[in-house]
């Protein structure tokens, strides 16, 4: 007889495969059918620093109370390919029950493997494109949680193509739903989690990073972006891109980045509110136009989108959070104390702070400041009683 393993409030679920495996699409639909049953939802999304190639994850938390950070516990790993184990090898403890197709994946390392033929249900419901449904289907029964959730979901987002492909796709849930469930009690797993009466649940948005980037700068009166697509920052660009002509935005698609940020510098002397999106290899790149709006006091909000701490610069692994900070406003000192401004989170107030100002704001999304620390020396003169520059320490 085993051991009942029982998951309670705050379960954490891991989706990892190579980039174009439909991680991003399978985390999406989760949260989203999640969210409507009610259910307390964080995702954070982990890009490699790369151009082509790498593996990427998505963890899904789910909770019976509100949360909003990222953990780096794994309960329940679907592992798409050989990779993704490899990757998170770190996360992956004795208490993790990996779900993965064997014939793809020998070992699961310190956690226990469960055969999942994720593209064998998909096939069997007409195509292996349906195995992204499938997926979604398996952590569902595995958490639970009706199907029926899923089934709607799925008809919302392909009425366009077709009954048969919107059939086809329900077959494919039906069978992943159906191994999930029977996983659940040959495994002896058992999840609770609390859900709060419906008429108490306080009516929220569900957004991702993206979205709540792209929506702030609307609501700032952004009319101009220029970017070199970069991922995750090139979703703030389509995400404007398509709402272009409802709100009278330019969009230029840069040949690089440095030719991104001078043309928004370009566009924010001509009276325009610009913003530049890019991730952290990206914004390395635009340091001399960086330094060419602070000297010059122009308007323009560069905005890369970096992952948590100092993570974004390394070369192998830098991963990028998707979801938002509370916005901070602070200086940066190095170069010209007060002359910059960081903001987190927030577009709105970084374009209105650069507006009032007329200086450059960096929008930063991440979980902790990019840049290092400074405090002032202590005993220093206040910089508003004498002339020169407030001398500062490096503080971390």
């Amino acid at each position: 007889m085993k051991n009942m393993r029982r998951y309670s409030n705050d379960i954490s679920i891991v989706f990892g495969g190579a980039a174009g495996q439909g991680i991003q699409t399978i985390a999406s639909a989760l949260v989203s059918v999640l969210k409507r049953s009610g259910f307390h939802v964080f995702a954070c999304t982990e890009f490699m620093s790369r151009v082509r190639g790498g593996s990427n994850s998505t963890q899904v938390r789910i909770t019976g109370k509100k949360r909003q950070a990222y953990v780096r516990r794994i309960d329940f790993l679907f592992a798409l390919n050989a990779g993704a184990l490899e990757h998170l090898k770190t996360r992956i403890a004795p208490t993790t029950i990996i779900f993965a197709d064997k014939s793809q994946v020998q070992s699961a390392g310190d956690g226990l493997l469960v055969d999942t033929p994720i593209t064998a249900f998909a096939r069997q419901a007409g195509n292996p494109i349906y195995s992204n449904t499938a997926a979604v289907a398996v952590a569902l029964g595995l958490l639970g949680i009706p199907q029926a959730g899923l089934d709607d979901y799925l008809r919302e987002i392909f009425a366009g193509k077709g009954e048969a492909v919107v059939a086809n796709n329900i077959e494919a849930a039906r069978l992943g739903y159906a191994f999930g469930r029977q996983a659940a009690l040959r495994e002896e797993i058992e999840v609770e989690i609390a859900v709060e009466p419906e008429k108490s649940r306080p009516k929220e948005l569900l957004l991702d990073g993206t979205a709540a980037v792209g929506i702030g700068a609307v609501a700032a009166g952004c009319n101009f972006i220029s970017s070199y697509p970069m991922s995750p920052g090139t979703g703030v660009l389509t995400f404007l891109a398509q709402r272009a002509r409802d709100f009278n935005i330019v969009v230029d698609q840069a040949e690089d980045e440095i030719a991104a940020v001078n043309t928004a510098l370009g566009a924010s002397y001509a009276g325009a509110r610009a913003i530049v999106t890019t991730s952290g290899g990206g914004f390395a790149l635009m340091e001399e136009g960086i330094s060419l709006a602070d000297r010059s006091a122009a308007r323009c909000t560069p905005r890369p989108a970096t992952g948590p701490g100092y993570r974004h610069a390394h070369p192998h692994g830098a991963g990028r959070s998707q979801s938002g900070a509370p916005c901070r406003t602070r200086r940066i000192p190095p170069g010209d104390p007060g002359s910059r401004y960081l903001c987190r989170s927030d577009p709105a107030d970084a374009k209105g702070l650069s507006a009032r100002r007329s200086l450059p704001v960096d929008g930063f999304r991440a979980y902790r400041p990019v840049f290092p620390r400074f405090d002032r020396i202590d005993g220093a003169v206040p910089r508003e009683k004498r002339t020169g520059r407030t001398p500062y320490r490096r503080n971390g």
